[in-house]
């Protein structure tokens, strides 16, 4: 069995690859542990200010609001209350990533510099305490000269460049 996901479903990716004996393969596709606008010192802060206050939907970008570019079948906004509970399982993945070996028998991360929305950080630690317990985890950096975002999977956003990036993800996935 494997599991593979990208964004919020990148950190549920890494959970699985922590909690389930029984996956050969999990690959976290740009998981996002932390926000560059809230970095990874202030993950737990943001979290538990999340439950306290309501929930608000904030625009991905301020600036073009829904004039965002990219598909129009994509959601304008992100809910504050989403984003603190992917953060939230990020945060206990940590926790037992420090104090046990991952289940996973093989853990694969995809990260991209040009990502405006990850922070690595987190990431980065997660691969170091799953090492330290002998994991074997690759870390696979989507070239800076792709330019490619954050959501480096739906073929409709502007920067896609799906030939490239397809091949590269099935060839993770399967292990090839």
């Amino acid at each position: 069995m494997f599991g593979a996901g990208i964004s919020g479903g990148g950190v549920l990716a890494a959970w699985i690859a922590q909690t389930r004996s029984d996956i050969t393969r999990a690959v976290a596709i740009a998981p996002t542990f932390s926000y560059r606008q809230v970095p990874s010192r202030f993950v737990t802060q943001f979290v538990n200010l999340a439950d306290t206050m309501p929930n608000l939907f904030i625009w991905w970008n301020p600036k073009l609001k829904e004039n965002n570019p990219g598909p129009q079948y994509g959601y304008p906004r992100f809910s504050t209350r989403a984003a603190a509970s992917i953060l939230r399982l990020g945060l206990a993945t940590h926790k037992l990533a420090r104090q046990q070996v991952p289940g996973a028998k093989s853990i694969i991360i995809t990260t991209n510099p040009n990502d405006l929305i990850v922070d690595d950080a987190l990431v980065n630690t997660l691969v170091e305490n799953w090492r330290a317990h002998g994991a074997h985890v690759k870390v696979y950096p989507f070239s800076a000269d792709l330019n490619i975002g954050h959501d480096i999977i739906d073929p409709k956003q502007p920067d896609q460049q799906t030939a490239t990036i397809y091949p590269k993800l099935v060839e993770l996935i399967a292990g090839e």
